[in-house]
Parts: C-alpha cells; structure tokens; sequence
C-alpha cells in the first residue's frame, strides 16, 4: 500500500569510487554539520560530506574498519562512533581532513559480540551489544561494564538515553536506570506472554510515553513502564525495528514489510491511532527496512536493497520479472523435523552472518555448522531422542555428540552441541527430545556465549569419526509456526555452481538479518543426505524472489514456500550455456 501519492521511495547510489553502490544499510546517522553516516552489511561504512551533492567516502576492513558489517553508528559532535557485526568499536576522527583516521576502540578484557545501538551524550558513549552494555568516555576510554542482575544472562539490543535515565531494551524485555547506570530496575515488571513482545529493538520517549519497537510490534506505556499495551491489529504488530520521525508530524517505524506510519499521534500512541503501511517495489528486499533517519526535511531509508529517499519523485522499477523455478517432491526424509536446540521463548534464532558453508567474508574456514547467539546459562536441549555417545573435554569446547539412530534407511543422524559451559548429560545416557543437557557459554574456541550446532551423518555400521557435516536448516524445525524453508540443488549427479543466492527477506533476527546464501564448499559436499544443497531457513510461507549469480549467470527467480515444509527447486543450467 502506497500511503501517499505525492511522495515515492527513490533510491540513492553510493558511489565513492566512481561505480554505483547500492548496499544492504542497516544503521543510519547525520552529524551536526550534516554529514550523512551509512552503515552496511558487507560493504563496510559510508560517508557522504554535507550537502545533498556531497562526496561520498568509504572504509572496508581493507582500509582500516575492524569489520565489513557495520551494525550501529552515533556522531559525537563531528567523530563517528562505529559498532559492527564482529562486536568491535571504532572511532573515525577528522572527517574535515582529507585523510581521517580510524582507530579500534579497546573493550578491555573481555570481548563483546554484535554492537546493536550507540548513544553519544555530552558525558559518556554508551554502547549496548549482545553481551552487555558498556560505557567510554567521549575520548574512547572504557569506563564501565555493566553485570547486573538485570544485564547480566541478556543482549542488550536497545537503548536510549535523557539525563539521568538510561534505557536498554533486550531479549527478557530491558532495564531502566535513573542514576547513570548506578542502579536498575526492570523495563517491563510483568512480562508480555508473547516473546516476541519480549525482544525490544528500539526505544523512544515520544512526550510522556515510553515507546517500544519489538520482534511482536510496537508497545506503549503510560506510566514509565509500569504497565505497557501493545497493538493486537494492523500494521502496529510487525515485527517493529526502528523509530523515526515522520513528514506531518507523524511517528515511523521500519519494519520487515516496510515502513509503518503513525498519523494524528497528537500526545502519544493508543489503542486507536492511525496506522498505514507504506511499501517498496514487488520483487526485491527494498520494503525490508532496518534504519531511518530524517536529516532537515528529506526522509531516509535504509533496507536490504540499499539507501533510499522518500521523496516527490517518481518510483523506479529496478528489477525484472522473475522466472519460476520448477519445484521438486522431496525424498521422503526428516526435513525440518528436529525441535530448536533453543526453546522459542529464549533465542531460538540462528545467527545469520555465519550461516552453514560461509566463511565470514572469508575471515574463517567454511562453516560446518550454524549459531545461536545464546546468553550466558541458556538451556540448550536435544533436539530428538537419541544417546550420548561422546563427551569432549572443556579444551575441545565441550562437545556432547547425541545419535539418533537409523532415521534414514543406511544413515545414522548425530546431532553436536558445543561450547556449553555446564553439561548435564554422559557418554552412554539415553535422552528424549526436549532433555536439558547443557548450559550455553563460551568453552573452547569461542569468543562469546552461544551454541554451535551441527547435523552429521554416516553410514550404519560405520565409526563416528566418519561422520560429515549436513547444513542444519535441512533438519531444524522453523522457528515460527508460520515458516518454512527453501533448498535449491543442480539436476542429480552434478555439483552446484559456486553462487551466492540475496532477495528472501526474513522477519528474525533483527540482531544479525540475513543478506545472503551460498553454495557450499567443496570441502562440505559430500554423499550424505542433503548435501551440496543451498538451504535458506526460517522463511515466513509465501512467495520469495532470490537473486542468483555465479559466474554463468545474475537472474531472478521466484519459489513458493509453505508453513512446516520444506521447497525444493532445481537450478538447470542457464541457457546458452
């Protein structure tokens, strides 16, 4: 629904080395002097000089940024505070000079994951990331981290700052401290029943209201949180990421199906406020929006499809129509069958940077399995009955290995849960699905607290030591009742091209979205169930566009997804080939 005529989304090049850049943005800020910040998935940060027509500069991992995934941006007069994907901090300074500089910002000894929300006041920076919250001086300087009971076993995802109070959203709803982080209280003394209300992503005082934006749409409270009310219809329960403000007074909100506004808001948000949806172009991400910004007049937006203008122009139609791909009956296997190593009332969602097969823009060896950002002491369970047939040793990250038998004929499925940092369970103990069997933490080769989940297979009778890896999305249930996945592989007895696979937009998780797929390696393909397959899980049912390239073709595409099932496709060879 397109909410007002006069105004269409227009879409804005980057370019700071003479070719078009159209990056996946997901934070957004504009400094005093007005120079526009972009932070982007992949592509590292942006920087356009004042001026609508100013140059554009930009600062990959190459050229000095810790991090191509830049995840939160804050100006401190003229120095931008930088937060990324990897949970490094970076201070770039003298941006009137030709050559300003970057510097990575010390954490002290312990190492913080995914930087989600920056505030810069007068007196301190404060940083909130997936282990905690943090607090530098406007020099750089680590002056505090934060352990409080309320902070502690949570991400803190949202924050916002006004004086004395300090407001951190995160995964068990927030918390509120009146004195500078001195003392906290919680957010939301009764916990929403729905958890998706629990997982706040941004945060706005709007007159005498509190505002929260979350993975269950967007809340209110009346009385500094006390007691808060939620949307039960419309646009107001999407999945809600962002607050902005609007053209008309309006509030906004950047949500996974675009932008939801609020009109005639007068004192605060209720039960009957106007609420509209306004979308992109039908066939790309460009309605997955993560940031907004209003510098002066001109509305910003910043989705998977890259940095767009809100403005009186004429909308441009960039993509093609997609072709169909033919879809397959799948073999009669387990797909999606095994329940989430993390109960959805927790964090049950995979971290999508370092998906299966990935390598981190090549910052590590491909992936042979898939993450759960899990707080410190998260139950991690059995996905399926089975027996424990392998306990590793703390140094070997506390592997526990659980067989679930013969569940395909002549393969026997194991599951791998590492880095747990107390177990519950020993070689030789059967289990049924749903056993408490481990606490997450970071043991072994980890860097912060989560779980590391694999799928293996081996033929019966064979050793464990010969099992091999499988992706995951394959076997794991969805995380949402509404969602299933999608698997594309090349006709039988071929091998899958080396491609990356953007376009389907996901919902969850706001903390690490989605921007692509690939092929796997040839080091995980192999013969078993499922393998050499590109998988994209978690995929809300109906109709997703997915952009191939490799090196024969850049085409679209378009399958059909349903509920609890999984789709599979073949990708035939591109004609001409």
């Amino acid at each position: 629904m397109q909410a007002d005529a006069t105004f269409q989304w227009r879409r804005l090049n980057c370019t700071p080395e003479g070719e078009p850049l159209v990056p996946a943005v997901r934070a957004l800020a504009v400094s005093p002097a007005g120079r526009l910040a972009v932070g982007t998935q992949g592509q590292g940060l942006l920087v356009r000089d004042p001026g609508a027509n100013g140059r554009w500069r930009r600062w990959t991992k190459e050229s000095g940024l810790p991090w191509r995934h830049v995840s939160a941006l804050a100006f401190s007069g003229e120095k931008l505070w930088i937060g990324t994907a990897g949970g490094a901090l970076a201070l770039l300074e003298g941006l009137n000079d030709r050559e300003p500089e970057i510097r990575t910002i010390s954490q002290g000894d312990r190492v913080h994951r995914y930087v989600s929300a920056i505030s810069a006041t007068e007196r301190a920076i404060w940083v909130a990331t997936t282990d905690g919250l943090l607090r530098f001086d406007p020099g750089g300087e680590l002056e505090d981290q934060f352990g409080d009971a309320h902070l502690e076993n949570v991400y803190a995802t949202a924050l916002r700052t006004g004086g004395p109070i300090l407001i951190v959203g995160h995964l068990a709803g927030g918390s509120v401290s009146y004195d500078e982080g001195e003392t906290w209280h919680p957010l939301m003394p009764r916990l929403p029943e729905d958890p998706k209300r629990r997982r706040v992503r941004d945060i706005r005082l709007l007159h005498r209201q509190w505002l929260l934006a979350t993975d269950g749409g967007v809340g209110w409270s009346n009385d500094s949180g006390s007691s808060w009310h939620f949307f039960e219809k419309g646009p107001g329960t999407l999945p809600a990421r962002h607050f902005s403000s609007w053209p008309a007074s309006s509030l906004a909100v950047a949500t996974p199906d675009g932008i939801v506004r609020f009109s005639e808001i007068g004192t605060g948000l209720t039960e009957k406020t106007k609420a509209e949806l306004i979308s992109n172009a039908a066939w790309e991400p460009a309605s997955d929006a993560h940031a907004l910004l209003r510098p002066d007049d001109v509305q910003l937006i910043g989705t998977s499809a890259g940095l767009f203008e809100y403005a009186e122009r004429k909308p441009q139609k960039s993509w093609e129509e997609p072709q169909e791909i033919r879809l397959e009956k799948p073999e009669p296997w387990p797909f999606l069958s095994l329940r989430r190593p993390i109960d959805r009332t927790q964090q049950p969602y995979l971290d999508q940077t370092y998906l299966f097969a990935t390598t981190c823009e090549g910052e590590f060896r491909p992936h042979r399995g898939v993450e759960f950002n899990a707080p410190p002491g998260t139950p991690i369970v059995a996905c399926a009955a089975g027996q424990v047939v392998r306990v590793t040793a703390p140094e070997d990250g506390n592997r526990v290995f659980i067989d679930h038998g013969e569940v395909i004929p002549g393969w026997i499925m194991t599951t791998v849960y590492v880095h747990g940092r107390a177990l519950y369970v020993r070689e030789g103990m059967e289990v049924k699905a749903g056993k408490h069997i481990a606490d997450a933490g970071a043991v072994g080769r980890a860097t912060n607290s989560h779980l590391h989940f694999e799928v293996e297979w081996r033929r019966t009778g064979e050793s464990l030591d010969l099992a091999k890896p499988s992706n995951p999305e394959l076997w794991l249930e969805p995380a949402e009742p509404g969602f299933g996945a999608l698997a594309l592989r090349s006709p039988r007895g071929q091998r899958l091209p080396s491609a990356t696979v953007r376009g389907p937009v996901k919902p969850f998780p706001f903390c690490t979205p989605f921007l692509e797929a690939q092929t796997p390696d040839e080091s995980l393909q192999n013969d078993t169930p499922g393998s050499g397959w590109l998988v994209i899980g978690d995929l809300p049912a109906g109709r997703h566009v997915l952009r191939w390239r490799d090196e024969a073709r850049d085409d679209l595409f378009v399958m059909e997804v349903e509920a609890g099932r999984l789709s599979l496709g073949t990708m035939a060879e591109p004609s001409g080939a």
